[in-house]
């Protein structure tokens, strides 16, 4: 009785075990938090998950910013969850519609570190990254027609400001700060986005 006794509670220890080793190891998913950069409370910049505006009629992440480009307003979503991953061999990408790639908007901002002890001291010793919109790779009406995708690796970091091996993601956020004065594109001002991208995990809402 004895014997039996010790195994059965060393086979449930093990099975506590098990489970706690398999909920440290699984990672809480990625999320993109709509944020407003607005410092002066212009008050012309929304970003919001809406349903249905999505792909496939599931939620989209719409961006608008209601004035000139010139205005220090735009909308913006932080990537939350990242910090830690490899810089150096990072993938990133996003879908997008209603709107398009220019010179300047929409863009990926990336904070790095050096090593991944640092991430929790930023900003103090991060150094910042930007991957425009018209440096990745495109793929026009993927996934579904209507809609584009963008991808991007590290060596699309703006030139000014490559990542370097060894580093590692501070931040992240998604920007657009196109306003209604900008020419040649369906919807100025407004841009939705879907399938936000990291090394393979894929955002769909916040």
């Amino acid at each position: 009785m004895t014997n039996r006794v010790h195994v059965v509670f060393l086979s449930a220890l093990a099975t506590i075990a098990i489970g706690l080793h398999i909920t440290a190891l699984a990672a809480p998913p990625l999320s993109a938090i709509p944020i407003i950069i607005d410092p002066y409370h212009l008050g012309i910049s929304t970003s919001a998950w809406v349903p249905g505006a999505g792909i496939n009629g599931g939620q989209g992440l719409v961006m608008q910013k209601n004035g000139p480009t010139s205005a220090q307003s735009y909308p913006s979503a932080e990537i939350a969850k990242v910090r830690g991953i490899d810089a150096y061999s990072i993938i990133l990408g996003f879908d997008y519609k209603d709107g398009d790639c220019t010179t300047s908007s929409p863009y990926l901002w990336l904070d790095t570190v050096a090593k991944a002890s640092d991430a929790n001291k930023y900003p103090d010793s991060a150094v910042g990254h930007y991957f425009m919109c018209s440096s990745g790779t495109h793929q026009l009406d993927t996934p579904i027609p209507g809609w584009n995708r963008v991808t991007f690796t590290a060596s699309d970091a703006d030139s000014s400001s490559p990542i370097v091996a060894g580093t590692v993601v501070a931040d992240l956020y998604l920007d657009f700060r196109d306003g209604t004065d900008t020419l040649g594109v369906l919807t100025p001002g407004t841009m939705i986005f879907g399938n936000i991208r990291v090394n393979g995990a894929i955002i769909t809402g916040p």
